[in-house]
């Protein structure tokens, strides 16, 4: 292990990948110039606050980490009805290491990302990031249709 004095902390070789991979989606998100009024979303992941931090963009619903709503069924409708209302212009979307919850319980019963993404969403090249293939009302429809 080695001290990384940027983050503070002691980092494994494979949190170095992981960092890289987090930077290079920030960094595709900052090349396509957000406006203040539109917002993006993180899936999942206990460090996806980090995402907003870094790229000055807000999230789409104040719900933004799922492990501490998931089990709330309350909050679990309002952070669907907010992304329905208010669709992420980006979505980072990586399941490989992010999560640590049953990602695909949660898709089944609250909100299905991967249709989501298949339907409303195009993938970036070489990222993790899906922006939006139509905008406003357009945008809003094709989730409506989709969940």
């Amino acid at each position: 292990m080695q001290l990384n004095l940027f983050m503070n902390n002691l980092l494994r070789p494979q949190d170095y990948i992981d960092y890289s991979r987090q930077a290079h989606n920030y960094s595709v998100i900052s090349s396509r110039n957000l406006s203040n009024e539109e917002c993006i979303q993180q899936a999942y992941g206990w460090a996806s606050g980090a995402a907003y931090f870094h790229l000055g963009v807000k999230p789409c619903s104040r719900y933004f980490l799922i492990n501490l709503i998931i089990n709330d069924s309350e909050r679990l409708r309002e952070f669907r009805q907010t992304m329905l209302l208010s669709p992420p212009r980006a979505i980072i979307y990586e399941t490989e290491t992010g999560p640590d919850l049953d990602w695909d319980s949660f898709e089944r019963k609250y909100f299905p990302y991967q249709i989501i993404l298949r339907e409303c969403y195009l993938k970036y090249p070489g990222s993790d990031v899906y922006f939006s293939k139509f905008q406003g009302q357009s945008q809003q429809e094709c989730l409506r249709r989709n969940i």
